[in-house]
């Protein structure tokens, strides 16, 4: 008995076949047209990735061990590159006084200043926006954990385009969280981006944890008689014939002094930057209305 399929039977069969194929073909396409449509950012090479930077005033600096976006809907979560510069390069009363005032007293916050630091996301960066920052920080003897909601109205915020401050033809994006850091634990927020600074508020930490004091360090030990005699010509032969100037001392207050929040609570903000409010960039009523 012939099992062999008729050509008519074959015909029929890769027809149904190569409809099955335009079908997931066809509902491919549309789920990647309704992923583009649901896209919370706008299509446009001048919106750059997001990125979370940091302002710390001088004489209460703060370190920061980590921070990250998260997306739960896009189920990612995005790192920015160490901060390690902000307490570097950046930290120096001289480079403070040069690019803030020569008057400046080590209290107020600065903003958009090259001393503040703004790292880029680990990797080649994620444009779609965080639902939530984390951030992980220390100052004045205490570790903080923030985290922050990027609320509708941040997100609207960040997406608004401004006059582009070098080519009026292009487009520009505030996509810059910039967080100023006080000694209490409380962390105010900007968006920074095309010669504004949008203030969106102050959040208190979510969890603060004081850091154990350091252990007394050990005397280093007495050299003996002998060692003297046997080592000495190695340290007080080499003759000196300028003493290096020490650098100049900038004293910053203890943990055990008062904060001065008359100071502290302040910001210098770079003459060529205006400050505006989030409510008057994006009204919230507007966004209930939708």
């Amino acid at each position: 008995m012939n099992h062999t399929p008729s050509i008519t039977a074959m015909s029929a069969r890769s027809t149904t076949v190569n409809k099955k194929y335009q079908l997931v073909a066809v509902l491919t396409l549309l789920l990647g047209l309704m992923g583009c449509s649901e896209q919370d950012y706008p299509d446009d090479d001048n919106f750059y990735p997001w990125r979370i930077g940091a302002a710390i005033s001088y004489n209460y600096p703060a370190g920061i061990n980590q921070a990250y976006g998260v997306n739960y809907k896009e189920d990612w979560t995005s790192v920015m590159l160490p901060y390690g510069g902000l307490l570097q390069s950046r930290y120096d009363m001289e480079k403070y006084r040069r690019y803030i005032s020569p008057d400046y007293d080590g209290y107020a916050l600065p903003l958009g200043v090259p001393v503040n630091y703004t790292p880029f996301q680990l990797g080649s960066g994620i444009k779609s926006l965080p639902d939530e920052l984390y951030i992980y920080w220390g100052s004045h003897g205490y570790r903080y954990a923030t985290v922050v909601e990027v609320t509708a109205q941040i997100k609207a915020a960040m997406v608004k385009p401004y006059p582009h401050p070098k080519n009026e033809t292009r487009n520009c994006y505030q996509t810059k969280f910039l967080f100023g850091f006080l000694p209490d634990g409380r962390a105010k927020l900007w968006l920074d981006g095309c010669l504004f600074l949008t203030y969106v508020g102050e959040y208190k930490p979510t969890k603060a944890v004081p850091v154990p004091p350091p252990e007394p360090k050990e005397k280093p030990k007495e050299l003996t008689p002998e060692q003297i005699d046997k080592y000495g010509h190695l340290l007080f032969d080499i003759e000196i014939s300028k003493k290096p100037e020490p650098p100049k001392a900038y004293p910053r207050p203890s943990r055990d002094d008062p904060i001065p929040w008359d100071k502290v609570n302040q910001v210098w903000v770079d003459p060529d930057r205006t400050v505006q409010n989030i409510d008057d960039v994006i009204s919230p009523t507007s966004l209930t209305n939708k």
